[in-house]
C-alpha cells in the first residue's frame, strides 16, 4: 500500500473534516471569524481544565470540530491538554466489581454514560496522532460493558449524544462489529423507556412520559435540550456508520423523523423554547438546544440525507438566532439552560447565562453552517484535496478489475468462527495480481501477491472460490488470447498466504472472466463458467483439487448459447444448491444495435438450460440454444427476453432475492453512445418490471475514442436486493465526478431513497462491487478511484487503468509492518539465521540486471537466492529450496507493445532496486517485495 496515501485518507476520513481552510466563500468566512471569536472567549475565560465529565466533554467535541475546520493549533492543543490531564479516561476506578451505570459524579461510575462522551474526544485525538493510550481505556471500559448480559445503560436522553457516537468510532477504529451489535440492543431499549412513537420524539427519561407527567399546561412535555442530544447524536452516528451495513436506514430513517419534528415545533423566531410542545410553559429561547438542532439539521442537509428545500429555511430562522441573539458582542453564547434535566421553567435564561456545553453545541452548528456556505478542509497543503470525501479508505494503492469476471470479492465465515476474513482480488498495471486478505479476528490484513508479469490488463482479475475444506481456489486467466485458465489453491484453510503453486486447467478455446461455483448438490465437483468457445458463454464441470492440488474437467466444457451477435456478455450467480442463474447480451454494445438482454438459468442435475419458468430450452451437452433478437424469437421465449428496447443494452449483475427471483442491473446507452441510463430489473412471477434510476452520463473514463460504452458501473446488494449502488457523474468541488450513490427501492421497485457513498470526489469512483457474504461486516463496498485510459496498458495509452481499489472500511492500517530499512552489508556481516529467534528485516536490494541470479541476500545457512532460469526468487535452507511461483520482474515492457491482446508473452523489465522483507515468526519464513507478500514457508516442518 502507498503509506502516504493511506494515512491521508484515514485521518481525513474518519474525521468527515480536517484542518486548514482551503476555500471558502465570503459568508463561509465570516462565520469561521465568528468561530475564531467564540471559541477564543471561552478558552481566555476557562484557561483551567475540569474532569473528564459529560459538560466539560461535551465542549470538546466542539472544539475539535472547530479544529477540524479551521486548523487553529490552540484548540487542539487545548483539547490535548484536557484529555492529559484526565488521563485519557473517564471515570478512574480500576475495581471492575465497583463500576457503577446510574447517575453519579465520582470515579465509581465508569458504566455511566456522562463519563463515557469523553471517550469521543479521545478517538478523534488517537486518529490525528495515533497512540494505544489514548484509547486503551475506551475499549476496556465498552468492551467490557458490552459483554454484560444488560442492556440499560441509555435510561435518559441525553445518554444518546454521550455514547452512541462512542461505539461507532470504536467500531471503525477496531472492526469489531459487536460495536454495532450492541448499539442497536442499547438504543432498542432506550426506546422501550422514552420514545414516543406518535410524536417522534424522546422523553427525557421515564419520569417525562405522558401522562405520568404533564407541561403546566397538560400537554406533552418533551424538552428542547434532550431532544437536541438525540439529533445530535444521531447525525454523529451517522458519521461513522459503516455506509453499506444493514441496519443504517434504521438510524438514516429514525434521524429523518425526529428531524420533522423538531422542524414543526421551531418558534417563529427561529428558537426552540425548553418545552418543545408547549412554549408557553418555559417561555423565551434557549441556545442548546436551539445549537443542537441546527447542528443536526445542517449535517443532515450537508450530508443529503435532509433535502435543503425543507429544511433550509428552518436553518436559516435558526441561524439568525443563534448568531445575532445568543451570540454576545464580547463573545459570549448567552441565553443557555443551566445545567439540569427537564424544561424547567424556574431557571433564569438570559443573555449572560451561559455553559462549557452551550459553547460545544454552537460551535458545532457554526462549522456545519461554515461548510454549508462552502468552506473546506484540508490537512495541510500536501495533502492534496480530499478533505470532503467520507466514509472511504484504501485498500491498495494500485489495482482495477473488470466486472464480468465474479466474485472479485468475497467474504467467508467458517461455522466455528475460527475463519472469519474478507479477500478482495485486483490487478496493477505493472502485470502484478493481487489481493488483500482482511481477518477480522485478529484485525490483520495481508496484501498478496498471487502472480506476478501477467499481461497488463483489467479483464484479468482475480476470482475467489471456497472449497467444501475451507481452502480458497483462485483463478485468473489472459484476456481472450490463450487457451487455459490458471489457478493456486491455498494450503491452508480460508488463508490465501499460504498459496501453493500455480497450476493450469488447459481447454481448446481462450478464456477469459472465469467465474466458479460450488453447489450442494454435487458436492465433490466445482463448476466454471466463462467465456471461451467462440467467444460464448461456456460452462464445464471439474474436479475438487486433488492433493497435488491438480483437477480435471468431467463434462464440458460446453457452450451454453449461440447467439446472433459475436459476443455476448454474461453474468452469473448461483442458488448455492442446483442452478446458475445467468444474464446476458446478444453481443457487444459496440456493435449491436440494439442489443438485447436475457435471462436463463442451468439446472446441473439434468444439465439442462431452462427459462424462468422451468421450460426446457436445451440440453447443454447436445448443443447451444440459439438466441436473436427478432420477433419471432421474442414471441417464442417471451420469458427469456428480459429487456428489448431499441437501444444498446449492457448488463451489471444479477442476483437472487430471497423469493429467489432474480433482479439485474443494466444500462441502457443510446445510439451514440452519448447516454447511458441505468435500469433495476426485477422478474415479478409473471413479468420483468424495470425501473429507471440514474442518468449514467457517458463513458466515464479519460479515453474519448475508445470504449463509449463504458459506464461508470453498478452493484446489487445480495443480502438485500433492494439496495443497488451506482456510479453516477455528479458536479462537486472538482467538476463532474463519478461519485457513488446507494439507492433504495421499495417492492414495487419505485426509489425511496438516495444516499450519497462518496462526495466532491477529486477523481472518479467507479465500478462499485458490493462483497457477497460480507452482511455482518464492517467491510462490505469496494470500488476503483482514480484515473482510467484504457483496460491495456500499450504503447498507445501507457498509463492503462491506473487507478486505486476504495472501500467503505476503516480497518485497514496506514503503517507498515516490519522493521527500519538496513543496508545488505550490514546484515551480510552481523545476522545470522537462528531457527530459535524470531526476526523481522528490511533491505533495499540491488540486483545485477546484466548478470540476473545468484544469491542475493546471505543469512547464514538461510541464503535468499535468484534462481537465473526461471527468474524465480528461491529461499534455500540446509539444502532444501522453496521457490516463489513469481517471476522477480514486472510488465512493463507491454508499454512498448501496440493495443491489443495477440496471445505473446513479453520479457519481464528487472527492477534496478527493490524492498526486500523477510519476517520469521514462529517457525514461518515470510517475504515480501515491495510490500507485496511473495512466499510464506513453514520452514521448520517441510513437506
Amino acid at each position: 500500500m502507498n503509506r502516504r496515501s493511506t494515512i491521508i485518507m484515514t485521518v481525513l476520513l474518519f474525521l468527515g473534516s480536517t484542518t486548514v481552510i482551503a476555500k471558502s466563500s465570503d459568508k463561509a468566512k465570516e462565520i469561521i471569524d465568528i468561530i475564531h471569536k467564540v471559541n477564543s472567549y471561552w478558552q481566555t475565560q476557562n484557561p483551567k481544565h475540569g474532569n473528564s465529565f459529560w459538560h466539560y466533554a461535551a465542549y470538546h467535541t466542539g472544539n475539535m470540530e472547530a479544529y477540524f475546520l479551521t486548523g487553529n493549533g490552540e484548540y487542539l492543543r487545548y483539547s490535548e491538554a484536557w484529555a492529559n490531564q484526565n488521563e485519557w479516561k473517564g471515570a478512574k476506578s480500576d475495581n471492575r466489581s465497583e463500576w457503577k451505570l446510574t447517575y453519579g459524579e465520582t470515579d465509581q461510575y465508569v458504566l455511566f454514560g456522562d463519563f463515557q462522551i469523553c471517550f469521543q474526544v479521545y478517538a478523534d485525538l488517537y486518529k490525528l496522532s495515533p497512540a494505544d493510550y489514548k484509547i486503551a481505556r475506551a475499549l476496556e471500559v465498552m468492551e467490557y460493558q458490552m459483554s454484560l448480559d444488560r442492556n440499560d445503560f441509555w435510561w435518559w436522553a441525553d445518554g444518546l449524544y454521550m455514547v452512541m457516537p462512542v461505539m461507532t468510532r470504536l467500531h471503525r477504529l477496531t472492526g469489531n462489529n459487536l460495536y454495532l451489535k450492541r448499539l442497536s440492543d442499547y438504543l432498542h431499549y432506550a426506546d422501550s423507556i422514552m420514545f414516543d412513537q406518535e410524536e417522534g420524539l424522546y422523553y427525557r427519561d421515564h419520569k417525562y412520559v405522558y401522562p405520568s407527567h404533564k407541561t403546566v399546561n397538560g400537554k406533552k412535555d418533551f424538552w428542547a435540550r434532550g431532544d437536541g442530544w438525540v439529533l445530535a447524536g444521531f447525525a454523529r452516528v451517522l458519521q461513522d456508520f459503516p455506509l453499506a451495513h444493514k441496519d443504517r436506514q434504521f438510524y438514516v430513517d429514525r434521524f429523518r423523523s425526529i428531524a420533522k419534528a423538531v422542524a414543526k415545533a421551531q418558534q417563529p423566531e427561529g428558537y426552540w423554547t425548553r418545552s418543545m410542545l408547549d412554549p408557553a410553559h418555559a417561555s423565551g429561547p434557549e441556545t442548546s438546544g436551539t445549537a443542537f438542532f441546527t447542528y443536526g439539521l445542517l449535517w443532515g442537509v450537508n450530508n443529503g440525507i435532509l433535502e435543503e428545500s425543507e429544511y433550509g429555511s428552518v436553518i436559516e430562522k435558526a441561524w439568525n438566532y443563534l448568531s445575532n441573539t445568543a451570540l454576545q458582542p464580547d463573545g459570549r453564547i448567552g441565553y443557555v439552560q443551566p445545567i439540569g434535566e427537564r424544561a424547567d421553567q424556574h431557571k433564569d435564561v438570559g443573555p449572560r447565562s451561559t455553559a462549557d456545553f452551550g459553547v460545544g453545541a454552537f460551535l458545532l452548528a457554526a462549522c456545519e453552517y461554515a461548510r454549508k456556505l462552502g468552506a473546506t478542509t484540508a490537512e495541510k497543503e500536501s495533502f492534496g484535496d480530499f478533505e470532503n470525501i467520507s466514509e472511504v479508505h484504501q485498500v491498495s494503492s494500485e489495482g482495477a478489475w473488470c466486472w464480468f469476471g465474479d466474485p472479485r470479492a468475497l467474504h467467508y465465515k467458517s461455522e466455528n468462527g475460527n475463519i472469519n476474513k474478507t479477500y478482495i482480488g485486483y490487478i496493477d498495471i505493472h502485470g502484478n495480481i493481487k489481493a488483500m486478505q482482511y481477518d477480522f479476528n485478529k484485525n490483520m490484513q495481508e496484501e498478496i501477491l498471487i502472480r506476478s508479469c501477467f499481461q497488463p490488463d483489467d479483464h484479468n482479475n482475480p476470482t475467489f472460490l471456497v472449497l467444501p475444506d475451507e481452502r480458497i481456489m483462485i483463478f485468473y486467466s489472459r484476456h481472450t488470447d490463450e487457451p487455459c485458465f490458471y489457478y493456486r489453491v491455498s494450503r491452508e484453510p480460508g488463508d490465501i498466504t499460504t498459496l501453493g503453486e500455480e497450476k493450469r486447467i488447459e481447454t481448446e478455446n481462450n478464456t477469459t472472466y472465469p467465474s466458479p461455483f460450488i453447489l450442494s448438490d454435487d458436492p465433490n465437483h466445482f463448476y466454471l463458467c466463462w467465456r471461451g468457445i467462440g467467444w460464448h458463454p461456456t460452462i464445464a464441470r471439474l474436479s475438487l483439487p486433488d492433493s497435488k492440488d491438480n483437477v480435471t474437467i468431467t463434462w464440458g466444457p460446453h457452450q451454453i448459447v449461440q447467439s446472433t451477435g459475436a459476443r455476448p456478455y454474461a453474468k452469473y450467480a448461483s442458488n448455492g444448491k442446483d442452478k446458475i442463474y445467468m444474464t446476458y447480451t446478444t453481443g457487444h454494445p459496440d456493435n449491436e444495435l440494439p442489443n438485447f438482454i436475457y435471462f436463463n438459468y442451468i439446472n446441473i442435475n439434468s444439465q439442462q438450460l431452462e427459462d424462468i419458468d422451468g421450460n426446457i430450452l436445451s440440453n447443454i451437452s447436445e448443443k447451444p440454444f440459439r438466441i436473436d433478437k427478432s420477433d419471432e424469437y421474442v414471441g417464442k421465449y417471451p420469458n427469456t427476453v428480459v429487456d428489448n428496447s431499441p437501444e444498446r443494452d449492457w448488463v451489471w449483475q444479477i442476483a437472487m432475492d430471497s423469493q429467489e427471483k432474480p433482479v439485474i442491473a443494466m444500462v441502457r446507452i443510446n445510439e451514440d453512445k452519448s447516454q447511458h441510463a441505468y435500469y433495476y430489473v426485477r422478474w415479478t412471477g409473471k413479468k420483468w418490471r424495470k425501473s429507471f434510476l440514474a442518468d449514467a452520463g457517458g463513458h466515464f473514463h479519460q479515453s474519448d475514442d475508445i470504449e463509449k460504452c463504458y459506464s461508470g458501473g453498478m452493484t446489487i446488494d445480495p443480502a438485500n436486493t433492494n439496495i443497488i449502488y451506482c456510479s453516477v457523474p455528479q458536479r462537486g468541488k472538482y467538476g463532474n465526478v463519478y461519485e457513488i450513490i446507494r439507492y433504495t427501492l421499495d417492492e414495487d421497485g419505485r426509489i425511496v431513497s438516495k444516499e450519497a457513498m462518496t462526495n466532491n470526489s477529486p477523481l472518479n469512483n467507479v465500478r462499485p462491487y458490493l462483497i457477497p457474504g460480507s452482511e455482518n461486516t464492517p467491510l462490505r463496498l469496494t470500488w476503483m478511484h482514480g484515473n482510467y485510459y484504457d483496460w491495456i496498458v500499450s504503447a498507445q495509452r501507457p498509463q492503462g487503468f491506473c487507478t486505486s481499489i476504495y472501500c467503505d472500511f476503516e480497518g485497514f492500517h496506514s503503517k507498515t509492518e516490519g522493521s527500519k530499512e538496513s543496508t545488505l552489508s550490514d546484515i551480510n556481516k552481523k545476522f545470522k539465521f537462528n531457527p530459535k529467534k524470531d526476526f523481522d528485516l528490511s533491505v533495499i536490494i540491488t540486483p545485477d540486471t546484466a548478470n540476473y541470479q545468484g544469491h542475493l541476500l546471505q543469512l547464514g545457512d538461510l541464503d535468499y537466492c535468484l534462481n537465473g532460469e526461471t527468474v524465480k526468487p528461491e529461499i534455500i535452507y540446509k539444502g532444501k529450496v522453496y521457490q516463489s511461483s513469481n517471476i522477480l520482474g514486472t510488465s512493463e515492457n507491454w508499454r512498448k507493445i501496440a493495443r491489443g491482446t495477440n496471445g505473446k508473452w513479453y520479457s519481464p523489465e528487472k527492477p534496478e532496486r527493490f524492498l526486500l522483507r523477510i519476517k520469521y515468526k514462529d517457525g514461518i519464513l515470510s517475504t515480501y517485495i515491495n510490500g507485496l507478500l511473495d512466499q510464506r514457508i513453514d520452514i521448520l516442518n517441510p513437506n
